[in-house]
């Protein structure tokens, strides 16, 4: 390609300029290197995407063999950890796992947790089934005996012991019981001869012993005239705390020698630790 230049004088002069050469390329543009990377990338991702999976798909049932909804299935292995809730029919399913071994556990509230592992192969579906076991309940259970009560059981408490006078016999602190009668020869109930005590029928006299007597859980004899001494002759009015009458018949509970009518068990009080005084007047 030709170009006129004209030079001082009026004179032109002819100047050749070269041709560029074809095969000289400009500078890609920067669009141009953005579109390589990202044909790059996605290039990577289709790599990826390559690789060889498998899938777990399985069902949660009960002994019975009866799915159990809700149930939450972990799947952990190959560097991945995946979770799932049973549906109704107990079935749970993941897909896109790597090939590997995978720990599968099964756990629901009031069942035992339930381990199993799954091998994993590239385009390959594993089943489990796994069967949940009724967790059992342990629970701490207290029982107290008590000794069944079919009769009557009356105390006699200290506002019922005020009543009495200070110089009468223990035995007649129960005559105000309901079915008891106390029936004494003298102040003290000394005289065993004539004194009578009478339970809902059942007597204890001279001759009868049909009714049993103990002092603070031991027996004192039998309750005839024969057979040893009354209570009032151990346990003095001043010193007595209570008595516990059991109005039935056949007391097995008592210690007393006989135990037909009932018994009578005459509480003393405790010993204090220091030496103490008690007055009473009348």
């Amino acid at each position: 390609m030709e170009r006129d230049q004209r030079v001082p004088g009026g004179a032109r002069s002819a100047a050749a300029t070269v041709d560029r050469p074809s095969h000289v390329l400009a500078p890609p543009s920067r669009s141009v290197v953005r579109l390589g990377f990202a044909a790059m990338a996605l290039s990577l991702a289709a790599t990826a995407s390559g690789q060889p999976t498998g899938a777990i798909e399985g069902a949660v049932v009960d002994a019975n063999g009866n799915p159990v909804p809700g149930v939450v299935v972990t799947l952990t292995g190959a560097g991945a950890r995946v979770e799932r809730v049973t549906a109704a029919a107990g079935a749970f399913a993941a897909a896109g796992l790597a090939e590997g071994e995978y720990r599968v556990t099964a756990v629901l509230s009031g069942f035992e947790a339930v381990e199993a592992v799954v091998s994993v192969r590239s385009g390959a579906t594993a089943a489990v089934r796994i069967v949940l076991q009724i967790a059992p309940l342990f629970e701490t259970v207290s029982v107290v005996a008590e000794e069944p009560r079919i009769f009557a059981r009356n105390v006699v408490s200290e506002p019922m012991l005020r009543q009495q006078s200070s110089i009468t016999a223990v035995t007649s602190v129960v005559d105000n019981l309901p079915g008891v009668s106390i029936q004494e020869g003298d102040a003290y109930g000394f005289d065993d001869w004539s004194s009578q005590v009478v339970v809902r029928g059942f007597q204890m006299t001279k001759s009868d012993a049909q009714i049993g007597t103990t002092v603070d859980g031991f027996p004192n004899g039998t309750s005839q005239y024969s057979g040893g001494s009354k209570a009032n002759r151990f346990v003095d009015p001043m010193n007595l705390g209570g008595v516990e009458v059991s109005q039935g018949t056949a007391d097995i509970a008592s210690r007393s020698v006989e135990a037909l009518g009932g018994t009578f068990n005459y509480l003393t009080d405790d010993p204090a630790a220091e030496r103490t005084y008690t007055a009473s007047a009348t």
